[in-house]
């Protein structure tokens, strides 16, 4: 007797929102303790660690989701699906990182605003 059972994997189930609050964790915690060395080394500003860390978090569980979705719809062979999922990735990066460098330079001039008024 032989066994014929193939092993067979099935992408098309993957949930999407885990690997989102995955790929963010993941990508924050990478991105903390690279930019915690460049603090260290004063190379950047708490500030900008702290930005960096936070934008580059949801960059990456954006794409890490998106790419599970594209993946997903591959697997059913709905390429249109999949390419939409690409697109907004690449759209919710790039977002990302243009809000996130306004807010920024927003919140830090705000400080600095407050810095020169308490030393008056």
């Amino acid at each position: 007797m032989t066994n014929n059972k193939q092993l067979v994997v099935d992408t098309t189930q993957r949930d999407v929102t885990s690997y989102l609050i995955s790929g963010t964790i993941f990508s924050a915690t990478f991105a903390g303790s690279m930019n915690y060395t460049k603090y260290k080394k004063d190379e950047i500003s708490k500030y900008e660690a702290i930005k960096e860390t936070a934008k580059l978090g949801v960059q990456g569980g954006i794409g890490t989701g998106c790419a599970v979705s594209a993946a997903n719809s591959i697997a059913k062979k709905d390429y249109v699906s999949a390419l939409f999922a690409i697109g907004l990735g690449a759209i919710g990066v790039y977002a990302t990182d243009k809000l996130y460098d306004k807010a920024y330079d927003k919140f830090t001039n705000k400080k600095e605003e407050k810095d020169d008024e308490s030393t008056k």
